[in-house]
C-alpha cells in the first residue's frame, strides 16, 4: 500500500434518493375515461388541545441573574474589597430564583414577556462561557481569601482547601516524600512517574 491510499476505510452505501410521488389524482375514475361522482373522503377534525403552553423559563432567567448581576457584584467586591458589593451578590444569590419563578409566572401569561426574555438570553451566547469563568475566579479567590468562603460556597460550590487539597500538613508531608523519592532515584525522578526507556 502506498503513501496516501485509504483502502481500509469503509463508508457506507450513499443512501438511495427518496422515492418519487405520485402527482395526486383529482378525480377518482371507474371506468376508463369516466369520472366518478362519489364525493372525497372528509379528513378528520383535528383536535383542539388549546393553544401550546410556553417553555418554563425559569432556569434560564435564574442563570441569567446568576451569571450577569450576581456574579460581576461578587467580583467587583472581590476585587474592591467592598463587603456591600459582596452582600448584594448574595442577595441576587439568595432570591434570583424567587424572581426567575415570578418572572417566569408573568412570561406564561404575556407572550411579550417570553420573546424578550428569550431574546435577551440568545442576545449573549457567551454567558454560559462567562457564568464558568466567573465561577472559576470565585474559587480560585476563595483560596486565596477564605473569609469568602460562606458567600462563595453558597452561590458558586467553593469548597475548603482542606477539603480541596487536604491540610497544610498533608500537603507538606506528601512534598516531603516525593522529594525524598525524588533524591534516592537514579534518574532524578520518582520510581513511579514513568520511565519509557
Amino acid at each position: 500500500m502506498s503513501e496516501g491510499t485509504f483502502t481500509d476505510i469503509t463508508m457506507p452505501p450513499p443512501s438511495p434518493p427518496p422515492p418519487r410521488r405520485q402527482p395526486r389524482r383529482t378525480s377518482r375514475t371507474v371506468d376508463p375515461g369516466r369520472a366518478s361522482k362519489s364525493p372525497r373522503p372528509q379528513r378528520p377534525a383535528s383536535r383542539a388541545t388549546g393553544p401550546p403552553q410556553p417553555p418554563d423559563l425559569t432556569e434560564k432567567i435564574n442563570s441569567a441573574l446568576q451569571s450577569w448581576i450576581s456574579a460581576p457584584l461578587l467580583t467587583a467586591g472581590i476585587i474592591t474589597r467592598k463587603r456591600e458589593l459582596l452582600a448584594d451578590a448574595a442577595v441576587v444569590a439568595e432570591d434570583g430564583p424567587k424572581l426567575a419563578a415570578e418572572v417566569n409566572e408573568l412570561a406564561k401569561e404575556n407572550p411579550q414577556v417570553a420573546q424578550l426574555i428569550e431574546r435577551i438570553t440568545k442576545a449573549v451566547p457567551y454567558s454560559a462561557i462567562l457564568q464558568v469563568l466567573v465561577t472559576m475566579g470565585a474559587k480560585i479567590a476563595t483560596n486565596h481569601r477564605p473569609g469568602l468562603l460562606p458567600l462563595t460556597s453558597k452561590i458558586f460550590g467553593a469548597k475548603p482547601l482542606d477539603e480541596t487539597v487536604g491540610t497544610q500538613e498533608q500537603l507538606d508531608e506528601q512534598l516531603s516524600l516525593l522529594a525524598t523519592m525524588a533524591a534516592t532515584s537514579p534518574n532524578g525522578r520518582p520510581p513511579d512517574a514513568g520511565d519509557n526507556r
